[in-house]
């Protein structure tokens, strides 16, 4: 069985409704948060995908999989499971309109969770700085096996691979030497090359943003760059979440590092978030863990 053809999009109507009608039962915010997002799932991915991989007792338990944990005495559902399937549940709704989003939607329905939800992310990210791209189709070819296109103004088109390093993984100046040369492989070398890195929150200072151990990340980046002229530009971003007294804050951190030595390298910036753009609208999921309405 493949994944659901939807021929029309998921609105947030539909999810209201959903909603509405978990809450008239009699539930709680929170049960009823989740039958919200389970639902967004759902219509994505199907049922059977929900029990494989993500509800309790699934037959692939793993990053998205609901764990039961003692709360005031009773059994309730830990945090991680929950900010992992909202965030999920509101990517999938904010992107579907992105061209080649369906391939992403193939990749996590076939249980490439964590490597996917790279991909995801780092759409969530561009989309919401206002940065215009497009999902493009695998191939399996080297240098022409890479994740997006970019559109740069004046006519230049870039090409991005993004990998993940899996959350609990140690920060390694060879880990990440290892993920951005086999990413640069997997990159054209008659375009812009962009390498994006998402990496655990754990190896993030969290009060100063800096990535790696102290200016590892740096020495990293100017190592790899000496042996490469394709790429022209390194972004390593993460997601930073905070339990707080008032409730749940999440923030976002990247660092961009343009390569000198590429041979697309000129006066202008290549960065992708320097530029101040109009975003497009974001329906936040994330308030409703508050109780807020929609």
């Amino acid at each position: 069985m493949g994944r659901p053809d939807r021929s029309a999009p998921l609105t947030l109507e539909m999810i209201r409704a959903k909603w509405a009608a978990v809450r008239a039962s009699g539930e709680a915010v929170g049960t009823t948060l989740h039958h919200a997002c389970y639902y967004v799932l759902a219509y994505f991915f199907g049922d059977p995908w929900l029990h494989d991989h993500v509800l309790f007792g699934c037959r692939y338990p793993g990053y998205l999989t609901m764990r039961p944990v003692m709360q005031g005495g009773g059994m309730g559902i830990d945090k991680d499971h929950t900010l992992r399937v909202v965030e999920l549940a509101e990517i999938l709704f904010n992107l579907q309109g992105v061209p080649g989003v369906e391939h992403c939607l193939d990749r996590m329905f076939s249980g490439q969770i964590e490597p996917t939800l790279a991909e995801l992310d780092f759409g969530m990210f561009l989309h919401r700085q206002g940065v215009a791209f497009s999902y493009v189709a695998p191939s399996g070819v080297k240098t022409q096996d890479y994740d997006v296109d970019v559109p740069y103004d004046g006519g230049s088109v870039a090409s991005g691979d993004i990998k993940c390093k899996i959350e609990g993984s140690n920060y390694t100046e060879a880990t990440v030497l290892n993920s951005l040369r086999k990413a640069r492989q997997q990159l054209p070398g008659d375009r812009p090359g962009l390498i994006f890195v998402k990496v655990p929150q754990e190896w993030v200072d969290a009060g100063t943003g800096n990535l790696g151990v102290g200016d590892d990340v740096s020495e990293t980046l100017t190592k790899f760059f000496r042996d490469t002229k394709r790429v022209l530009l390194v972004v390593f971003y993460t997601k930073l979440t905070f339990h707080l007294a008032q409730g749940t804050a999440i923030r976002h951190v990247a660092l961009e590092r343009e390569n000198p030595l590429s041979r697309y390298a000129s006066d202008r910036s290549w960065r992708l978030f320097d530029a101040v753009r109009e975003a497009p609208a974001w329906a936040n999921f994330s308030q409703l863990m508050d109780g807020k309405r929609w």
